[in-house]
């Protein structure tokens, strides 16, 4: 998995959700060798957008193959 890893870079962005109160929690998540990005913002923490971006993105890889 480390591989994989290593091909994932992060951004975090702002939420429309928490934009007023100045929040990054937005998470977009790029796969490198793919081009491929996933993005998650409407969830209420950092954490759980890189959660559900990271679930997008394994979906996307998975019906690529």
């Amino acid at each position: 998995m480390s591989s994989f890893s290593a091909n994932l870079v992060f951004t975090v962005i702002p939420s429309s959700i928490t934009r007023l109160a100045a929040t990054h929690v937005g998470v977009e998540v790029l796969h490198v060798p793919t081009g491929f990005i996933a993005r998650s913002v409407d969830l209420p923490s950092q954490y759980l957008n890189q959660q559900a971006a990271l679930a997008i993105l394994a979906s996307r890889l998975t019906t690529h193959d």
